[in-house]
């Protein structure tokens, strides 16, 4: 439950610092946006709630900020981890690793691959 407390000071962070840039910079507070919305999905996720993983894909599909698109994507893996689906987990985390090996979500992809192969 670390990760949980840790992800929901995260989210209150990006929040306060989205109003601060409010009117100032458009661009941060949109990207800051896309923060809130992903650490609010890994909140569910790590609370053991169920996550919308229509919206997950849709922000896959659509998202315009690489790091943001890989986030995503090491989400939807996870999910696919906890109910069982391992082939497409891995399917996903494969892309991952080898498409952002320079992000986070990149490494963790590759770490998680040799921890269930």
């Amino acid at each position: 439950m670390e990760d949980a407390k840790n992800a929901k000071e995260q989210l209150e962070s990006l929040k306060e610092l989205q109003n601060a840039a409010a009117g100032r910079v458009p661009v941060l507070v949109s990207g800051l946006g896309d923060c809130i919305c992903l650490a609010k999905v890994w909140l569910e996720f790590l609370q053991g709630k169920v996550c919308d993983e229509d919206y997950i894909i849709e922000e896959i599909n659509l998202a315009k900020n690489g790091i943001h698109k890989s986030e995503m994507q090491l989400l939807l893996a996870k999910m696919e981890l906890k109910r069982g689906e391992t082939k497409k987990a891995e399917e996903l985390l494969r892309k991952l690793a080898e498409y952002r090996p320079d992000l986070y979500s990149g490494r963790e992809a590759a770490k998680i691959l040799r921890e269930i192969s």
